[in-house]
């Protein structure tokens, strides 16, 4: 009996890869995906978005950007996602592949996605706190809004409690982030997201899809690609005007904050 051939491509062996074989950079329905590759160099991106999801990127009200870490191939590329909120779902819209997060390489990122879509002009965008993308955000946008996660600060709270110390001299340092970055207050009198807790969500769904952490690069693409495939069939029925799905414990949530921000002054003793 004759062995079939296997008709994968081999594996990468260093992060410092010369390309990427061409059935890994398109869609199912053969339209372009990788957009962006930016060659052999220590801080390479890698930028893969379909054209539905370009489109909705110029369109999104508000936009969430997140990483995760354990999908990501074996050869130590972290994926960055931007995720869209569009008619009140969020959408993945731009998966990002980077080498290194500093200032320069965010920079380079906005730049390439201003390319993939002309129109993108970022309205609010809730981000954690790493001072790299806010200072290229602000850099490259003047009159961007920025939001900071609020369960990342309350994470950042509880592992260093002792970071707002007084001085000897009894004065107290600049806050790392102004208090427009973390502040709730107005986001929550007008019900808009406090969290990424949306984009964690779809992280915990990708992994599922996946099925296995830290893949070969050449088979991340292979599932990456089945992943636009649900985020293209996807994409349809939020246009119909499906709802999104909110739990009902997380409205009673919401209405409560609501309510003590209304009633703050009551004496609720």
């Amino acid at each position: 009996m004759l062995r079939q051939k296997n008709q994968s491509v081999k594996k990468p062996n260093d992060p410092s890869f010369h390309s990427i074989p061409v059935k890994l950079t398109t869609t199912l329905r053969n339209d372009q995906f990788l957009r962006c590759d930016t060659g052999l160099r220590e801080d390479r991106i890698l930028i893969c978005a379909s054209d539905e999801q370009a489109d909705i990127l110029q369109d999104a009200e508000e936009l969430l950007v997140d990483g995760t870490f354990q999908i990501v191939p074996e050869i130590s590329y972290p994926l960055y996602i931007i995720h869209g909120v569009f008619r009140d779902h969020g959408i993945p819209l731009v998966f990002v592949l980077l080498r290194q997060k500093t200032a320069e390489t965010s920079k380079r990122l906005i730049d390439e996605t201003a390319i993939v879509a002309p129109r993108w002009f970022p309205r609010p965008i809730m981000l954690d706190f790493e001072q790299s993308s806010i200072r290229s955000f602000k850099a490259a946008f003047s009159t961007i809004l920025l939001f900071g996660c609020y369960f990342h600060l309350r994470q950042s709270i509880r592992r260093k409690l002792q970071v707002g110390r007084l001085r000897s001299n009894r004065t107290q340092r600049n806050p790392l982030s102004p208090i427009s970055l973390w502040d709730v207050h107005t986001r929550t009198s007008q019900s808009t997201m406090r969290t990424n807790n949306s984009a964690e969500a779809y992280h915990r769904r990708i992994d599922a899809v996946f099925d296995c952490t830290h893949p070969t690069l050449w088979i991340f693409f292979e599932k990456l690609i089945r992943v636009e495939k649900n985020i293209r069939a996807d994409i349809p029925q939020v246009c119909a005007g499906q709802q999104s799905k909110k739990r009902k414990l997380n409205e009673r949530l919401e209405r409560r904050s609501l309510n003590l921000l209304s009633n703050h002054h009551q004496d609720t003793s």
